[in-house]
C-alpha cells in the first residue's frame, strides 16, 4: 500500500495538490498570476472574500480568501487586519481531516491572501439546498435532512472541536464564531459528482479569524463572544469565551441544518416579549430593521427538540414563518419531519 493510501483526506488532498504544482507558485505572485486562473466567486462575510482559482495544466481547483474591498481606507486596513489574524491562526492549526487547513500564503500583490482546498459541495447551507433539490429532482417528498447526514455531521465537528480544544497546540483555543457558513461540505474519498450528493459527506470547520486560546496568561485581555449573534451562546455566558461556547454554537447550527430554521426566538414572539415589557420593537415585516446588529444581538438563541412533530415546534417551540430560512423550502411552506429522540440527547 502506498503512503498517500495511508492519508487522512484532508492530507490526501493537500498532496494531490501538491503533485500539481509547486506550493511556491501560491506563494509567489509572478508565478501565481500566469500559472492559475479565477473562476467563480464562492463566498464572502465580515473578514473576507473567497474565489476558486484554477490551476491551468491541472485543472485543480484551490480556494484563495482575500480581503474585502472597501473604497474606506480605514475600513480596508481592519479588514487587512482581521486576515492577517487568520494566518496567524491557521499556522498554528495542523492538517486535520475535519478542519480545512492552510496550504499558503501570501500577499498577491499587495494585500494578504490565504489558500485553502476547495470543498466540492460548498458551506452546510449551499449542501442542504442541494440535497434537497437533488431529492426533489427524484420525485421524492421532503421533510427534512437526512438523519444519516445529521449524526455524520455531528461525528465529524465532534473530531474537529476536540481537536482544536484540546490538542492543538499546548493551549487548545476557541473557534468562536461555529454557523453553518463555516462549516464545508466534501465529497467522500472516491465519490464522483455523478454518483449524486452524499448523504455521508465529510463535514470540516473553517474560517478562524476568532480563534482564541482557552487559557490566556495573565497579561492577556479577556475576550467576550464576537461571533454570529444567531448562533450565541445565552447573553449570562457571552462575557468570557469557553470551549462551551463552541458546543452551544454548534447545538444552534445542528438546529439549523435539521430543522431548516434560525435557532432564535422568532420575531413574532421577541415584538410581543418586548411590547409586554413596554420597549421598542421592529416592524413584523421590516426585514431591513431585523437585519440590523443592534435588533440580532437582541433576540436570544433558543434550544428545540429535533424529535418534536412540525405541529409541536410551532405550539410550543416557538417556530414560525419569520425564522424559517426560504431558500431551504422555496416556494413552498415549511416541512418537517421528527428525528429520533437520540438526537435530542446530543
Amino acid at each position: 500500500m502506498s503512503q498517500t493510501s495511508l492519508q487522512d483526506p484532508i492530507t490526501r488532498n493537500k498532496t494531490r495538490m501538491v503533485q500539481s504544482f509547486d506550493i511556491d507558485d501560491l506563494k509567489l505572485y509572478e508565478r501565481f498570476s500566469k500559472l492559475f486562473i479565477q473562476k467563480h466567486r464562492l463566498g464572502d462575510g465580515g473578514d473576507g472574500i473567497v474565489h476558486a482559482y484554477e490551476h491551468k495544466s491541472s485543472k485543480v481547483l484551490v480556494a484563495v480568501k482575500t480581503p474585502l474591498p472597501s473604497t474606506s481606507s480605514s475600513a480596508m486596513s481592519k479588514a487587512i487586519k482581521r486576515l492577517e489574524v487568520e494566518i496567524e491562526n491557521l499556522s498554528i492549526l495542523q492538517q486535520h481531516e475535519h478542519i480545512v487547513g492552510m496550504l499558503a500564503f501570501s500577499y498577491i500583490p499587495v494585500v494578504p491572501a490565504i489558500f485553502l482546498p476547495l470543498c466540492e459541495l460548498g458551506d452546510l447551507n449551499n449542501y442542504v439546498s442541494i440535497w434537497k433539490h437533488k431529492q426533489g429532482k427524484q420525485g421524492k417528498v421532503i421533510k427534512h435532512t437526512s438523519e444519516v447526514a445529521i449524526w455524520k455531521f455531528l461525528h465529524d465537528m465532534a473530531l474537529a472541536l476536540d481537536y482544536l480544544h484540546n490538542k492543538c497546540g499546548n493551549y487548545g483555543y476557541t473557534h468562536n464564531d461555529i454557523k453553518p457558513d463555516n462549516i464545508l461540505v466534501d465529497l467522500p474519498n472516491g465519490w464522483k459528482k455523478e454518483d449524486g450528493v452524499p448523504d455521508e459527506p465529510v463535514f470540516r470547520l473553517t474560517d478562524f479569524a476568532r480563534m482564541t486560546r482557552n487559557h490566556p496568561t495573565e497579561s492577556a485581555q479577556p475576550t467576550r463572544f464576537c461571533g454570529t449573534p444567531e448562533y450565541a451562546p445565552p447573553f449570562s455566558e457571552q462575557g468570557t469565551l469557553r470551549p462551551s461556547g463552541d458546543i452551544w454554537a454548534l447545538g444552534s447550527t445542528l438546529q439549523t441544518l435539521a430543522l431548516g430554521i434560525y435557532p432564535i426566538q422568532s420575531h413574532e414572539a421577541f415584538v410581543a416579549d418586548r411590547r409586554r415589557e413596554g420597549k421598542a420593537a421592529p416592524i413584523l415585516v421590516d426585514r431591513g430593521a431585523w437585519k440590523r446588529s443592534y435588533w440580532r444581538h437582541l433576540i436570544p438563541t433558543t434550544f428545540r427538540p429535533l424529535s418534536a412533530t412540525k405541529e409541536e415546534l410551532m405550539k410550543d417551540f416557538d417556530v414560525q414563518d419569520s425564522i424559517v430560512i426560504e431558500e431551504f423550502y422555496p416556494n413552498r411552506p415549511w416541512e418537517h419531519k421528527p428525528y429520533s429522540k437520540q438526537l435530542d440527547e446530543c
